[in-house]
């Protein structure tokens, strides 16, 4: 098996919508809107120069893409300059392969070489096997905190 990770190009964006719908399905989310993929081109790779502060890793295997991890940068009183890692993805047939971990293993190099103080996300936790995958690579867990938004 021949594993690169990489940033993502154009050309992936099929991938990581499909990746993308995937997620939201076995959470049990709502998929994406059709602007999506219009979204991703914009935000991700702009012909004007001007993008989002969130990036895109591609795992990829005998040049195919099979893992995407999409990340941003955020900022906490307590902490500082943060990763926020919003998704992370494998396709089914290449879990359990150590793919997800070469992702997670990226994001900490360019968290460390970028002078970030912390990587976090938030798990869904219901979901077990990502909750120790989560704890097998170092992470920790904050008690009693929920997730808000306000939709603009």
């Amino acid at each position: 098996m021949n594993l690169i990770i990489r940033n993502a190009l154009p050309t992936d964006i099929d991938f990581i919508v499909n990746a993308n719908n995937s997620v939201n399905d076995a959470s049990g989310l709502t998929r994406a809107d059709n602007k999506l993929k219009e979204r991703l081109d914009q935000d991700f790779f702009p012909t004007n120069k001007t993008r989002s502060n969130a990036r895109i890793l591609i795992a990829e295997v005998d040049g195919m893409p099979v893992g995407v991890l999409v990340y941003s940068t955020c900022y906490f009183m307590k902490e500082g300059d943060c990763i926020w890692m919003s998704n992370i993805f494998v396709a089914e047939n290449h879990r359990r392969s150590g793919i997800a971990e070469k992702l997670i293993e990226r994001l900490k190099e360019i968290a460390k070489t970028e002078k970030y103080n912390l990587v976090c996300f938030l798990e869904d936790e219901q979901n077990q096997p990502a909750r120790e995958f989560a704890f097998k690579n170092g992470s920790k867990e904050v008690p009693n905190l929920r997730l808000f938004f306000i939709k603009l």
